[in-house]
């Protein structure tokens, strides 16, 4: 799956790292260190948490069993 900006900036929002926004589509190096980062923040909460926390917005969120 791929975002654009607009779909980004909400995502980080929801994951409480806005500041990731500049480098969130990036490539290479800085890509795979926001990867490891947002993989950090994944395991912070359950899948149920994450989903009350996608509820409502207007974000591409499913879970995945």
């Amino acid at each position: 799956m791929a975002f654009d900006q607009r779909e980004l900036r909400a995502f980080l929002a929801v994951v409480d790292r806005p500041d990731l926004a500049a480098d969130g589509l990036a490539t290479g190096a800085r890509g795979e260190e926001v990867v490891a980062d947002l993989a950090r923040v994944r395991a912070t909460r359950s899948a149920t948490e994450w989903a009350e926390a996608f509820a409502g917005r207007e974000v591409c969120f499913s879970p995945v069993h």
